[in-house]
């Protein structure tokens, strides 16, 4: 697999449903439609592209791609009324599974009311935007009976030109220049949350969708021009100075989508090429509107540079640990080219709404037949959408003090320095105030009397990582711990009554960062008693038996202990407490079914002696 390829797999191996789709809506406005052709047409484009053929799976522990001979594919139709079609669509979508190609599917969607739909469906991990834009252009050409040159370059040919880039020295000197370039960013933005505790496997989302003025659109093409920038690099940089205005952040990085098929050759093939760069940005209250855009556009031609530089490498190598850094995403596409035009067959592209969001908010402008449409697509449980609703007046208000003082100062925009309650909203100050008058909900541990919490957490992290002593600005993680040793940290602090999850310890800089996010343990005493029964399974041990393994039964964990001498009755009593107290010692699977046997029904435990 590419790089892209594996960071997608590996992130749909933790959650229950699948949000990486690629969806275009057409709406037909012909009479006649002839889908057995369009059947044929598309086996054809299947055909000319391997990708399309190709399934993932695992083999020997290693993520591989196959390019299956065998496959099959129709046109699904579905008949059902509906008010909007994008729900009707999300509704009807197949949920791929990845090891059975072709992971693309076309629906015929026909509402009962005279309106008449087609449905291109592909799975990100063999396709992205280009790509839409290659299957529709090969689409129009085959149904007017135009002949296709041959495809001179397969997918599996990128992922040879990728592994050929990671070995080289060019790759070695891009990643010295870029984490020099980009030392210090940690790609959080503290934006107007109505809710930070985000649970990671939920992307339920909606759409926010307007339109710019078209007056409005054509000064700020006027103002790009005249600056020397791109429409694309004076979108981005009214964005940043929103981003700035809102979090009250003086230092924005956000990434970008950008192609890496150009180098290889690859500009006629499906495939996954999408990459993301990062482009960050500095707010100065003396600097000029007219320098920070051209700053701006000079930013945007640096990180081009380096579009084929993976981003999942670039986080680590940046020591960027933190699942929410760079969940604000920028996105700008002409779309003009998109609409199919075919010798009896009218097609117009319609608006899909997605229902579900891989980033936190993304801002999305479409520019199309000279109108831009801004998208901003955001995750439901972190934005209500009052909140987005402001989020779109602040940043059309920010383009227009762009545009009534374009030979102004940054100052202009309204940037004020972040104060203790920047980036909550009116509710969240709200229940803060209360929270603070009555005094009842977990207080910080730095203000409770009795061992001060520094030195519990101190002797916590030397005890784990075996040193004499650290100091509260020591990275916790430089010093040598991972997730596993930082699990062991907090069964210590809660021994001490104090209480942090594993997110927080993962995402803090510092030990003093650690220790502000410890809490007084609530008091409250929970359930401690045998439990037993038939219990849901998580997605590991969902994707564990959709595997299918040939031999489950060998999937184990082992632990040796040397040169030590234990009593045989001392070692079964120590067990069997043991199974007793942790229930999953006591589960079995039964038809795919998980089930936890009481402890005195239970007796597949044994301890085996060997002279």
């Amino acid at each position: 697999m590419s790089v892209i390829q594996e960071s997608l797999y590996a992130q749909m191996q933790s959650l229950e449903d699948d949000p990486f789709d690629m969806v275009t809506i057409f709406k037909i406005l012909s009479q006649d439609v002839d889908l057995k052709r369009i059947e044929e047409i598309c086996k054809k484009i299947i055909e000319r592209h391997e990708v399309l053929r190709t399934g993932l799976t695992i083999e020997h522990g290693e993520l591989i791609q196959k390019i299956e001979d065998d496959w099959e594919f129709e046109v699904r139709t579905i008949k059902e009324s509906c008010e909007d079609i994008s729900s009707l669509v999300n509704q009807s979508i197949t949920q791929f599974e990845l090891d059975k190609p072709p992971l693309m599917e076309v629906l015929y969607v026909d509402t009962l009311n005279g309106e008449l739909y087609m449905v291109f469906h592909f799975h990100h991990t063999i396709a992205d935007g280009i790509s839409m834009d290659v299957f529709a252009k090969e689409f129009c050409s085959i149904y007017n009976r135009e002949n296709l040159e041959p495809v001179k370059k397969q997918y599996r040919d990128y992922i040879a030109w990728e592994k050929n880039y990671l070995g080289s020295k060019w790759f070695a000197d891009e990643r010295l220049i870029l984490t020099e370039n980009l030392k210090g960013v940690t790609g959080k933005i503290d934006l107007p949350y109505d809710c930070e505790n985000v649970d990671a496997a939920n992307y339920d989302g909606s759409t926010e969708m307007f339109t710019m003025a078209q007056k409005m659109f054509e000064d700020l093409k006027a103002l790009a021009a005249a600056n020397g920038t791109t429409l694309f690099m004076a979108l981005l940089a009214s964005f940043d100075l929103f981003l700035h205005k809102v979090s009250h952040n003086k230092q924005i990085a956000i990434s970008t989508p950008v192609s890496t098929r150009w180098d290889g050759g690859f500009e006629d093939n499906i495939g996954m090429f999408t990459n993301s760069i990062i482009v960050k940005s500095e707010y100065d209250k003396d600097k000029k509107l007219a320098d920070y855009f051209k700053e701006t556009g000079n930013d945007c031609l640096t990180a081009y540079q380096y579009t084929d530089y993976p981003f999942s490498r670039l986080r680590k190598d940046l020591s960027i640990r933190d699942s929410r850094a760079f969940c604000v995403r920028y996105v700008y596409e002409n779309v003009n080219k998109r609409v199919p035009k075919m010798d009896g067959l009218s097609l117009e592209q319609v608006l899909y709404k997605r229902n579900y969001q891989e980033f936190d908010v993304t801002f999305e402008f479409l520019e199309e037949n000279g109108v831009l449409r801004i998208f901003i697509h955001y995750r439901k449980q972190l934005f209500k959408p009052e909140t987005v609703k402001k989020m779109e007046e602040q940043y059309i208000e920010v383009v227009k003090t762009i545009l009534d003082n374009p030979e102004a100062n940054l100052s202009v925009i309204g940037f004020e320095e972040a104060s203790q309650n920047s980036g909550k909203t009116g509710s969240e100050k709200e229940k803060q105030g209360k929270e603070q008058e009555s005094n009842q909900e977990q207080v910080p541990a730095t203000s409770q009397a009795g061992e001060p919490s520094e030195k519990v957490l101190c002797d916590a992290i030397t005890q784990v990582l075996n040193i004499d002593q650290v100091s509260m600005q020591d990275n916790f993680f430089k010093m040598g711990g991972d997730s596993i040793k930082a699990i062991r940290v907090i069964s210590i602090l809660r021994e001490k009554d104090y209480a942090i999850t594993l997110q927080e310890v993962l995402t803090c800089e510092t030990i003093a960062e650690i220790g502000t996010c410890m809490k007084i343990k609530d008091g409250l005493e929970y359930e401690q008693g045998e439990i037993s029964g038939k219990v849901g399974m998580t997605p590991a041990i969902k994707n564990f038996i959709e595997y299918q393994f040939e031999k489950p039964e060998h999937y184990n964990n082992a632990m040796f202990f040397k040169e030590v001498h234990y009593e045989e009755e001392e070692v079964k009593e120590v067990l069997d407490a043991l199974v007793k107290h942790h229930d999953i010692l006591r589960s079995k699977f039964v038809n795919n079914v998980l089930e936890i046997l009481p402890y005195n029904q239970y007796s597949n435990y044994q301890l085996t002696v060997v002279n």
